[in-house]
């Protein structure tokens, strides 16, 4: 099905829907023929909707804002104006990046060092981390003890404290501020997608995200800070815009700052893993909203060029080459035969991807369930799971690195002076030590994220996901290794035996299997590429890299067909209406639907008449409803004249709460005298020209892109040539009807 028009005035010329019944849905002309003067600006920005969590934005009534504000100063001043505007904007964008990648040095290398301490400390230099004090590095046990067994017992001991404390630390900050939980990239999603969620974006909020990611990566749990960064960096443009905001007056626009806000997620991504061009991939991938994607991309593409360039030069402690094993040569390449194997590892890596997501979403639903019926639950699991690590991890050596530490040693081969953990001296090459080092490390990755994403405290899943999917690809490469030096004169590997070198790379089949482990848990392709080759310099890997991350891919969208953020906000009953659901044939029977099936009715509806019979204190005693407000015209006609939400009419009352026996009106016919016995809360009432108008036979798979494509709230149901009211439908009924007709999130979670 051919996507539907986001722009009114083309939706007014498209064929399409010349024959589909929709009664009204066009830009009101006042909005775009006056020409207002500049002292109406104050008076414009004070009419401003109000919006009470857990709704929605009006994108179109707040870009009509934006327009009339330019209009306002569209002769004199306007280029000045204009040029104001722009550098206000570039000078947000920039600050917010500079800061990011400050931030990001200080939780990489203070939570590397801290993740150290618990294990030890390097003797000759206090403050150098682990990977680069070479031998002088000793653990506790070792200086206060000579017997092994205690020396063990302590060192383990030290591990689990330090690690009990850090986590107790950010379980706190994430019960005092709800918001900074999980991962971030879910909720900066909903806001940028127009939802109001309250609390999301402060500067107390911010410090916290901060200490309880630096928390959990120095606790050692496996998290990564991808996630709190994309969150970070949303809220570090959040709040300088809210501190430039007399500035500028349209930085007091909701449009125009979650335009600015969806910039984070491509500074986030970019700062974690070192992937500016796939920051900004994924911020097109993930990002559901009303602006085009092109507003997105530029100022992502500068954003992000200027974070990674920081984090190059200042982040000295991090080995940022290429590995040699990618870099680009023409003996350097992958054997031909080895794209099967390329396509196996991409089908298990994407198996186990989509078995872990509905793992892990199996472990969230009962985690809520439990918590509600008891309040300990929380703390109980974050103390099991923070001993589990450490007591699994200190099992084996290779595990006791941070996450990005894991990274370099799977992506990089084995040399005769290496001090990869992952690799072995045995010169008669015997690989099931290795073998059996990744795989307790693949399935102690698996199980413990899968447990430990979705607790109560910060963390993301992106490069646990990496890392996971790394070991499994290295296990394959490991084994091929093996294969080869046992048949180097056979057929296959002729050519690498005549050159008297290895062909076969371990690192490749890890970066193969980490692109294509993240793709299946993020439900994205493109993105899932560019990430991985930027952060490993694999451009002769590309190819093997798409046929794993295709592969992936595509068994995601047989099974499940949605990433682990969209199944997590699916699971915790958000307001998310998923995307693309023409494409979804597990909901056949939803195209045969109308909206007359689904809508509330007049008579359940808490309908206004604007009759001039209402009084203050008359609307005060109306309930607040989720639907808002119908506004009709009489009680005999019930004609459809415009909208106004709860919120809205509660904010407005309250300022004549002193005044309860004033009538009310909610139009403004044009030439009416004013008179100040009357509360006039017409310019607060969403006309009828700017509501999406439909008749009872409207297709309710219509009804879903509309809302989707346009991110509308509320369709109104009218019938057609009368205007006359007959009912509404509201976002939160048509998600619960996807969701209960959705057959692969009922069979997987019982969603």
């Amino acid at each position: 099905m051919k996507e539907i028009c986001t722009s009114p005035r083309k939706m007014e010329k498209d064929r399409r829907f010349l024959k589909i019944p929709i009664i009204h849905y066009k830009p009101r002309n006042d909005l775009r023929d006056s020409i207002y003067s500049s002292t109406s600006i104050g008076q414009q920005i004070e009419g401003r909707k109000i919006y009470e969590p857990g709704s929605f934005i009006d994108w179109r009534y707040e870009y009509n804002r934006i327009f009339k504000l330019r209009k306002s100063y569209f002769r004199s001043s306007y280029r000045r104006k204009r040029v104001q505007e722009t550098f206000l904007r570039w000078s947000v964008l920039i600050i917010c990046s500079i800061t990011t990648a400050l931030i990001t040095l200080f939780i990489d290398y203070f939570g590397s060092f801290v993740h150290d301490i618990r294990l030890g400390i390097c003797r000759n230099a206090f403050i150098r981390l682990k990977i680069t004090c070479s031998k002088e590095w000793s653990d506790w046990g070792s200086m206060l003890s000579s017997s092994i067994i205690l020396r063990h017992l302590l060192n383990c001991a030290v591990a689990i404290t330090g690690s009990l404390i850090l986590i107790f630390i950010a379980y706190i900050l994430s019960s005092k501020y709800v918001n900074i939980a999980r991962s971030g990239i879910s909720e900066m999603k909903m806001v940028i997608s127009g939802l109001v969620i309250k609390g999301v974006i402060g500067f107390r909020m911010l410090c916290s995200k901060i200490v309880g990611i630096f928390c959990v990566i120095a606790s050692g749990l496996w998290l990564g800070y991808e996630g709190p960064l994309v969150h970070i960096a949303c809220a570090l443009i959040g709040l300088t815009i809210k501190a430039f905001c007399r500035l500028s007056l349209e930085f007091n626009n909701e449009a125009i700052r979650r335009e600015l806000v969806s910039t984070g997620f491509a500074i986030g991504i970019a700062s974690a893993f070192n992937a500016p061009i796939g920051g900004v991939l994924l911020g097109i991938e993930q990002i559901q909203t009303y602006f085009p994607v092109d507003k997105l991309m530029w100022k992502s593409f500068i954003c992000t060029m200027i974070d990674v360039t920081i984090l190059q030069k200042l982040r000295s402690f991090r080995d940022l080459s290429v590995p040699d094993s990618f870099k680009v040569d023409l003996k350097n390449n992958w054997l031909y035969f080895e794209a099967f194997l390329f396509v196996l590892l991409g089908v298990v890596c994407g198996a186990l991807g989509v078995l872990f997501n509905k793992i892990n979403i199996k472990i969230s639903l009962t985690r809520n369930r439990l918590s509600k019926s008891n309040g300990k639950y929380k703390v109980l699991e974050i103390c099991i799971v923070t001993m589990l690590t450490v007591i699994l991890g200190y099992m084996l050596a290779a595990s006791r690195y941070t996450l990005n530490e894991m990274l370099r040693f799977l992506y990089n081969d084995c040399t005769n002076d290496d001090d990869n953990p992952l690799c072995t001296a045995d010169t008669n090459y015997s690989p099931w030590k290795t073998l059996g080092t990744l795989l307790f490390l693949s399935v102690e990755g698996f199980l413990l994220t899968a447990v430990t994403y979705g607790m109560s405290i910060p963390g993301g899943v992106l490069l646990p996901s990496l890392v996971i999917g790394a070991t499994i690809g290295r296990l394959l490469g490991v084994f091929m290794e093996f294969i080869q030096y046992k048949l180097s004169g056979t057929a296959p590997f002729l050519h690498c035996y005549n050159e008297k070198s290895y062909c076969i790379s371990a690192a490749s089949y890890a970066v193969v299997g980490s692109a294509s482990f993240f793709a299946a848990v993020t439900n994205m392709s493109v993105a899932s590429v560019v990430i991985v080759s930027e952060m490993t310099g694999a451009l002769n890997y590309i190819i093997p890299i798409m046929i794993g991350v295709f592969c992936a891919r595509i068994l995601n969208n047989v099974t499940l067909g949605k990433s682990i953020y969209e199944l997590s906000l699916m699971a915790r009953n958000e307001v998310y209406l998923p995307s693309a659901l023409e494409d979804d044939m597990s909901i056949s029977s939803f195209s045969m639907m109308t909206v007359a099936q689904l809508m509330i009715l007049m008579d359940e509806t808490a309908v206004i008449y604007d009759d001039r019979s209402l009084k203050i204190e008359d609307l005060l005693q109306i309930p607040s409803s989720k639907s808002g407000h119908p506004v009709l015209n009489s009680r005999g006609g019930e004609k459809l004249i415009g909208f106004i939400s709860s919120a809205q009419l509660q904010h407005e009352l309250l300022k004549w709460k002193d005044y309860p026996t004033n009538t009310v009106k909610f139009t403004d016919p044009f030439g009416a005298e004013e008179d100040s016995m009357i509360a006039n809360l017409s310019s607060y009432v969403t006309a009828i020209e700017d509501l999406f108008v439909v008749n009872a036979n409207f297709n309710l798979l219509t009804t879903y892109e509309a809302m989707d494509k346009l991110k509308l709230e509320e369709i109104f149901i009218c019938e057609t040539g009368t205007n006359k009211f007959q009912g509404i439908i509201i976002k939160n009924d048509l998600i619960k009807l996807v969701q209960s007709g959705d057959k692969k999130l009922r069979r997987g979670f019982g969603i």
